[in-house]
């Protein structure tokens, strides 16, 4: 039996730097209303961002837009390697 344990919870303020990019005013806005603080079950409609390990874990109604969205960003100047390695239905 495997367990995954995740430490943490990163504002996208946090994230933005880590990720050394600036977002747009309306990606910054849409990702604060989307983030959910509480990990315990992300709902369908937000994503939540754990710092150990650095992972975001997105609802299946969001997955798509939230991809289109950071997609645009050059992320060269990250702190933290980036990618999208998995998708849960």
């Amino acid at each position: 039996m495997s367990v995954y344990v995740y430490f943490g919870n990163v504002s996208v303020n946090q994230w933005q730097g880590d990720m050394g990019v600036q977002l747009s005013k309306e990606d910054l806005e849409w990702l604060n209303e989307h983030r959910q603080e509480n990990a315990q079950v992300v709902a369908k409609d937000k994503f939540h961002i754990f710092s150990e390990p650095r992972q975001m874990h997105v609802g299946s109604d969001i997955v798509e837009e939230l991809v289109d969205r950071l997609s645009k960003y050059d992320y060269s100047n990250a702190k933290r390697p980036c990618a999208v390695i998995e998708v849960a239905k």
